[in-house]
Order: C-alpha cells, then sequence, then structure tokens
C-alpha cells in the first residue's frame, strides 16, 4: 500500500462522506460514499492510521532518549570545573617585553595544561 493511494483514499472517503451527510438531509444516499466506504477501504486507512501512531510513537521516544542524552551530557559538562594556577606575575610595567611573552605563555600552558587534565579539549589562540 502506497502513501499517496492511502492518501488520496482519505480525501476521496471524506469528500464521499461529507456528500453523504449533505444527502442524507434531504433523506437519500450518496453514491460515492456507497462506492468508496467499503470494509477494505476503510481497513486500509485504519492500518495506515495505526502506523502513522506506531512511527508517532518510536519518534517520541527516540525524542525523549535524544532529551535525556541531552541533559546528561550538559550535565556532565556543568560540572566540570577547571581550576588554573597562574604562574605568579610581577607588575607588567616594570617587565621587558619579553619577560611579558614568557609570563604569557606560562599563563597559556598553565591553563591548557589544567583543561587537559579535567579532560576538556583546550586550543588557545
Amino acid at each position: 500500500m502506497s502513501e499517496l493511494s492511502v492518501k488520496e483514499l482519505i480525501k476521496k472517503l471524506t469528500a464521499a462522506a461529507h456528500d453523504e451527510i449533505k444527502c442524507r438531509e434531504n433523506g437519500d444516499t450518496s453514491d460515492d460514499w456507497q462506492d468508496e466506504a467499503s470494509p477494505e477501504n476503510l481497513l486500509r486507512v485504519l492500518a495506515y492510521v495505526a502506523e502513522l501512531e506506531r512511527e508517532k510513537l518510536a519518534m517520541e521516544a527516540a525524542a525523549l532518549a535524544m532529551r535525556d542524552d541531552m541533559r546528561k551530557a550538559r550535565n556532565e559538562l556543568e560540572s566540570r570545573r577547571v581550576r588554573v594556577e597562574l604562574p605568579e606575575i610581577r607588575s607588567v610595567e616594570r617587565m621587558s617585553d619579553i619577560t611579558h611573552n614568557e609570563a604569557v605563555s606560562k599563563c597559556r600552558h598553565a591553563f591548557v595544561s589544567a583543561c587537559r587534565e579535567a579532560g576538556i579539549e583546550c586550543e588557545v589562540v
């Protein structure tokens, strides 16, 4: 059973049902309703609806599992703390450029090392 044919069948059944309702108001019956509303067609539509419901439930379960995984990952990330002990740096005003660059390099190294120890990939640019 192709999805398109079931969708077309649903449209035909819907139109036939509306036509039947109008005809009944006049004490008549709709030929379209008699032609389209067969037990076979009804079973096809019900099977299609049941399949959609199964797919919906599977997607909801997958979405809930993904949500739970994301919460767990977020909680793990939020619980990580990085403590960086920076080397003591004297006043920058009294340092030469080379000494200042060395101090910055030591700070970067301390930061990257602390991140690695915490299991956090880090790139300082």
